[in-house]
């Protein structure tokens, strides 16, 4: 298969607010791959949780192709 680029959705979750949604690109075969690749990126969840005090956890929600 082929690797392109795809918008993967994911959701930034806090314990006592409201979440924030935010888009990111990865390259990957297919959709559920680029989700895949993101809930697995250690480094992309450390970077984004460092970028919001007192998020809680960051889950993807969606993906398509750019």
């Amino acid at each position: 298969m082929r690797m392109r680029t795809y918008v993967v959705q994911y959701e930034v979750e806090f314990d006592d607010g409201p979440s924030v949604n935010d888009v990111v690109e990865i390259v990957a075969e297919s959709e559920y791959d680029a989700m895949v690749r993101f809930d697995n990126d250690e480094n992309l969840m450390n970077s984004i949780l460092s970028n919001h005090p007192g998020s809680m956890c960051v889950t993807s929600n969606a993906a398509w192709d750019e």
